[in-house]
């Protein structure tokens, strides 16, 4: 059992449709290479930046190949590629919004990026 207070509807509304964007992308951030795949290309984009981000809200967030594995073994295309080039962005502008408590531990679960 979970509690939580999260944002009213009307913060969510304002966060929303006031909100700067946290990353543009162009679609051409990991474009089709022959002979490596596009987990090969995330991979080697996190390697250039050093293979980590740091969260405001939960520090140091490892960028690996298992990250990668991990989610592209849920479907792979370009589009889901090209969102990874977002990632560190994202953590790096993490925001808390709800600390939720189960009965066993506690346990920061949701983040509003």
């Amino acid at each position: 059992m979970y509690f939580c207070k999260a944002l009213s509807l009307s913060e969510q509304k304002e966060f929303l449709l006031n909100s700067k964007p946290v990353a543009v992308l162009t679609g051409e951030e990991f474009t089709k290479k022959e002979g490596i795949t596009l987990t090969q290309q995330v991979i080697e984009y996190y390697g250039t930046i050093g293979g980590k981000a740091l969260s405001p809200v939960y520090g140091e967030v490892i960028l690996d190949e298992k990250g990668v594995d991990d989610d592209f073994a849920h479907g792979v295309g370009r589009i889901k590629a090209v969102a990874f080039a977002a990632v560190p962005q994202i953590i790096g502008k993490a925001r808390l919004y709800c600390r939720c408590r189960n009965t066993k531990t506690i346990r920061e679960l949701k983040a509003q990026w």
